[in-house]
């Protein structure tokens, strides 16, 4: 339901009071993405990562994020947290987490060679100020690789009808490297019911990204916004096994 009304949102909003036409905010984001395709790859990339603390008397987390990333775009992601320190006695709790992912639809398209994978790693101190609500702070490390060979499948006649070098895009090899730190808050809202809002700002890019997520005791839902990213909304539905 949340994602459905996000996606909605999409395309209502960008004509919103005639700024902008939706064939005009489809153009400019299509060009954004060819001109900058790292970028956005990599924002697809952070969307399936987990970088909140795990839940109260939990030692262990494994997810997996199911849209979009593994559907409808098939890519086969997991990650896992570890408690490695309890919070007590003015010590905080201490997160140790990491995740990766593949792309399964390039495996088994035709007459192309794709390869596109990503991993992270980090850690989070948490730590409580209120019976019903947790900060927390970390560090991640994350990066993202995507290479890519279309044996000439785009032809110059794609240049001429888009006014864009098409031809240009049959290979490459693109990737990512950053060290994020992030700051947030976890509220309790109910029975094994939380709500976490958190900043993350990439280092080497300078570039910031904010999350909501509702979480629940095995779905957790959310919108990621990338301000200065080609597709400024990515919602997401992620599974989880705690322990």
């Amino acid at each position: 339901m949340l994602v459905s009304a996000l996606l909605a949102g999409l395309i209502v909003l960008p004509g919103a009071g005639g700024a902008l036409t939706f064939t005009d905010r489809a153009i400019g984001i299509g060009t954004s993405i060819v001109s900058d395709p790292a970028s956005f790859l990599y924002d697809l990339h952070q969307n399936m990562e987990d970088l909140t603390p795990s839940g109260v008397g939990r030692r262990l987390e494994f997810g997996t994020t199911l849209f979009p990333s593994f559907m409808p775009m098939a890519m086969l992601n997991g990650n896992a947290k570890v408690q490695a320190l309890r919070e007590h006695g003015g010590i905080p709790q201490v997160d140790i987490l990491g995740g990766g992912w593949t792309s399964l639809i390039t495996k088994f398209v035709p007459d192309i060679t794709v390869d596109w994978w990503g991993w992270n790693l980090g850690v989070l101190v948490t730590g409580t100020i209120d019976p019903r609500m947790r900060i927390f702070g970390g560090y991640e490390f994350s990066q993202m690789r995507a290479s890519w060979d279309l044996k000439g499948k785009i032809k110059a006649s794609s240049s001429v009808s888009s006014g864009l070098d098409m031809t240009s895009l049959n290979t490459g090899d693109i990737g990512k490297t950053e060290h994020i730190l992030t700051i947030g808050s976890e509220v309790l809202r109910g029975q094994d019911k939380l709500l976490v809002a958190q900043i993350g700002f990439g280092v080497t890019t300078q570039r910031l990204a904010a999350r909501l997520t509702w979480k629940g005791n095995v779905f957790d839902s959310g919108i990621t916004f990338y301000p200065e990213g080609s597709w400024v909304i990515w919602p997401f539905e992620a599974y989880r096994l705690k322990f």
